[in-house]
């Protein structure tokens, strides 16, 4: 080695193997009698790109001794290969927003625009009966607490009737809101187009609610509007040789669906298909001749020997249709679910009818 020259050392928090090497050969080379007298000095210099230190020393050098000094102070003073890493925050707790359905359809809209930021309850699905329902004191208290309340309006006193100004209240979603007076009719949620726009609501007024998670619930509608409209491309054409047609209603009124798909509805009774007496099923034979009806509509609880026997009664096709929809888990569970099984339904009651 060179040893009269000035000897620059570096260290880099990524390069330390180089430090040991110089180390090692000043160590094992150490420079000749004649040379010492002639070192001037060593130049050590630690650039730490996280620790921000410059060491700059000049020393005299007379002996090995001071060298392996220096080059052992140089690799203490290194500095720390991993880069700060600063504290982590603490999540922000997420505080859900209850959110209380009158029926299921409209939970699970709730449940697509809410996501994990709201706790949906419901309390009415298949196999119960809406009209004349009376909640409870412990539903009337959930209903109460609730930050948003989604109903269908129409038919639905037992909710809307807390309210001091069912309309206009933001804590409330009607779905009857959406249409004019003379369309209000109950189980609006079977036309797709009204609860699009009922999940647009429910977006803003959630917004409202808890404005931190604004773009989640805004980005949740407009994927839930997307599906909505999926779905109806799906069965436009398919249904569309039933505009104009003709179809009878036993039971509930399905007043929204016919007027999505474009058939006119024929109310024959209002009581279920299972309850229906023979003075009924003539009733609604005579009604079938004079109209011109090409389908009968029922609910979709109705026992299968009881459909059967109100097809034979009337000679026309009986179609079931599921307004509520189910949170078990082999029944029609999304809103989604709920539709295409009723389009399915009307499609293949239009074909068992002839197709005309």
């Amino acid at each position: 080695m060179d040893w009269p020259k000035c000897i620059s050392i570096r260290c880099l928090c990524q390069n330390r193997l180089r430090a040991r090497d110089l180390l090692t050969n000043a160590i094992y080379h150490p420079p000749a009698r004649g040379q010492r007298r002639a070192l001037r000095g060593v130049r050590v210099r630690n650039s730490c790109p996280h620790g921000h230190i410059a060491i700059m020393t000049a020393i005299h050098m007379r002996g090995f001794t001071l060298i392996l000094s220096c080059a052992l102070l140089l690799l203490s003073i290194g500095c720390d290969d991993k880069p700060a890493v600063p504290p982590q925050l603490a999540p922000e707790p997420v505080t859900r927003v209850a959110v209380l359905a009158t029926v299921f359809p409209l939970a699970d809209v709730a449940r697509s625009v809410g996501g994990g930021n709201v706790d949906v309850s419901w309390w009415l699905e298949s196999g119960q009966i809406v009209q004349g329902f009376e909640p409870s004191q412990n539903q009337i208290d959930a209903l109460l607490r609730a930050g948003v309340v989604m109903s269908g309006g129409t038919g639905e006193d037992f909710a809307t009737r807390f309210f001091d100004d069912p309309f206009n209240d933001r804590k409330i979603v009607r779905l009857d809101s959406f249409v004019p007076f003379e369309q209000r009719v109950p189980l609006l949620w079977l036309d797709p187009r009204i609860v699009r726009q009922a999940a647009q609501l429910l977006a803003d007024r959630l917004c409202v609610l808890r404005p931190q998670r604004a773009t989640e619930f805004r980005d949740a509608a407009a994927l839930f509007s997307k599906q909505i409209d999926t779905l109806i491309d799906d069965y436009d054409t398919r249904l569309i040789s039933l505009r104009g047609k003709t179809v009878l209603g036993i039971g509930k009124d399905y007043s929204a669906l016919a007027r999505h798909v474009g058939f006119s509805l024929i109310q024959a009774t209002e009581r279920p298909a299972i309850r229906l007496t023979d003075e009924e099923l003539r009733a609604a034979r005579r009604t079938i001749a004079t109209g011109g009806a090409i389908m009968a509509l029922v609910e979709a609880d109705t026992p299968p020997t009881v459909l059967r026997h109100v097809q034979e009664q009337l000679g026309i096709p009986v179609v079931a249709i599921d307004s509520l929809g189910t949170s078990s888990s082999q029944g029609r569970t999304t809103y989604d679910k709920l539709m295409r099984y009723n389009f399915a339904q009307l499609y293949d009651g239009w074909q068992r009818s002839g197709g005309f």
